[in-house]
């Protein structure tokens, strides 16, 4: 991963002098070649000329991300790619933010979590991330000596429960209406305004 890290520094400094020369020599060829006014041919050749080097520096970035990874958990004793989908799936904002529509919850809630915090923890997440939540909670006695209260339920992004089980091992099923969940997140656009520089910690902050 060194020497892997080494390449991708000389390949990212000749990556940028290519990029120049590319722009500079598309430049001259537009507007000498091709009789375009200089306003046009900058426009045009920079923009082909910075796609074309940011396509050729993905292979880069995906080893640098690689090496930053591994280099700030040398001394960590777990599994990479479990922490790294553990960080992912424990914050359902991440998910709705990227496209997920659903929301899928397994939990053990003791008897007495499930009686007073179940039912309104799910409910809050369907409504903060729009989306719609399926929470299996498991019934009956389990290792090592716990207890838990069952109650899996269905809940859609207005924070409705559409579908509850009994006290016992039980099936539920329920019809997920995206364009009503579409509906809602048009009229309550609360992802698609979110503003993160509003809340981000700044320098001066830390300071």
């Amino acid at each position: 991963m060194d020497g892997a890290s080494k390449f991708v520094r000389g390949d990212a400094i000749a990556g940028i002098i290519i990029t120049l020369v590319n722009v500079v020599g598309g430049f001259v060829i537009g507007v000498f070649s091709y009789e375009m006014d200089i306003a046009e041919a900058a426009e045009v050749f920079t923009k082909l000329t910075i796609g074309d080097g940011l396509v050729s520096q993905v292979p880069a970035f995906l080893i640098s991300l690689a090496a930053g990874l591994l280099v700030t958990r040398s001394t960590q004793r777990s599994d990479l790619p479990v922490e790294f989908l553990t960080q992912i799936l424990n914050n359902p904002r991440t998910l709705a933010v990227a496209g997920a529509r659903i929301l899928l919850v397994p939990a053990a809630f003791t008897v007495a979590t499930t009686r007073d915090h179940w039912e309104v923890l799910l409910r809050a997440r369907a409504i903060e991330n729009q989306c719609f939540v399926v929470a299996a909670n498991q019934i009956g006695e389990h290792e090592p000596g716990l207890r838990s209260g069952g109650r899996s339920m269905i809940v859609d992004p207005w924070g409705i429960v559409i579908a509850q089980a009994t006290d016992q091992e039980t099936v539920i099923t329920a019809d997920l209406d995206t364009a009503r969940q579409d509906d809602i997140r048009r009229r309550l656009p609360a992802l698609a305004g979110r503003r993160p520089g509003a809340y981000a910690l700044r320098e001066e902050h830390l300071a």
